[in-house]
């Protein structure tokens, strides 16, 4: 009986603890340095791809940050270990767990498939705050009228077509009329939220630059259009989370 630890196969992805932003903010604010986003370069034009290995593209993106360096002039003197603070605290914002699980969840990074053309039928799947990761397979009856779900431990649920799928996984799936078809085999994995966002951290590549007061940050992945989206989406989640502190960081100065 009981469902094997969350990190193994079929476990369960857990609820997550305590309020994952609040714990940055405190984890943050020891570097005493104040926040100002400047401006955000993205999905308009500051994202780009460039060829670099056979089936890898590289997506860039570049925001705009004030540091304490700004603050204080010192641009053209030696840089002093707050300015390496500022730096080294930029990074580990980026690559925290309160900007890329969202990230993750967003873009529903949690979900791979190994069928071709199942992305229409699977684009409706989203999972909620717990549910089971492992491997599954969706099996449509030949007069396309059933279903049964299953995983290597035998048959889960089955119903009829047009019905919401993976309750018992803790997953929402309703496939969009028409997206399964008679007779059609499609299997899909879930994986936990964390590692997959411990993966796109190790993945991300940044690059703080502060004479000129902004942070360069690139990605690479085998498909051009989800990397851009995922990077954006990163991007997007590091400002609004820095927009968190600074506001954190504002009011303790009050």
């Amino acid at each position: 009986g009981g469902y094997p630890s969350p990190m193994d196969e079929g476990g369960y992805e857990p609820p997550e603890k305590g309020n994952v932003i609040l714990r940055t903010i405190a984890a943050t604010l020891r570097f005493k340095w104040m926040i100002l986003i400047l401006g955000f370069g993205g999905a308009a034009g500051g994202i780009y791809f460039a060829r670099a290995l056979p089936d890898q593209y590289v997506a860039e993106a570049t925001v705009f940050i004030e540091t304490t360096k700004a603050q204080q002039n010192t641009s053209l003197q030696p840089i002093k270990s707050p300015d390496l603070l500022d730096s080294f605290a930029w990074v580990e914002l980026l690559e925290s767990f309160a900007v890329l699980e969202p990230v993750v969840r967003q873009e529903r990074l949690y979900l791979s498939t190994q069928t071709i053309g199942a992305e229409d039928a699977l684009s409706t799947l989203t999972v909620g705050e717990t549910f089971r990761t492992g491997a599954y397979t969706l099996t449509v009856s030949p007069e396309g009228t059933r279903y049964q779900l299953s995983a290597r431990e035998g048959l889960l649920e089955e119903g009829a077509v047009g019905d919401s799928i993976g309750a018992s996984l803790g997953v929402n799936w309703l496939p969009p009329e028409g997206t399964l078809q008679a007779g059609e085999v499609i299997t899909f994995s879930l994986s936990g939220v964390r590692n997959i966002a411990q993966g796109l951290a190790d993945r991300i590549q940044p690059s703080v630059v502060l004479d000129v007061d902004f942070m360069k940050i690139s990605l690479t992945g085998p498909d051009a259009e989800k990397t851009a989206k995922t990077l954006n989406a990163v991007a997007e989640q590091f400002v609004e989370v820095a927009g968190v502190l600074k506001s954190a960081k504002l009011g303790q100065l009050s």
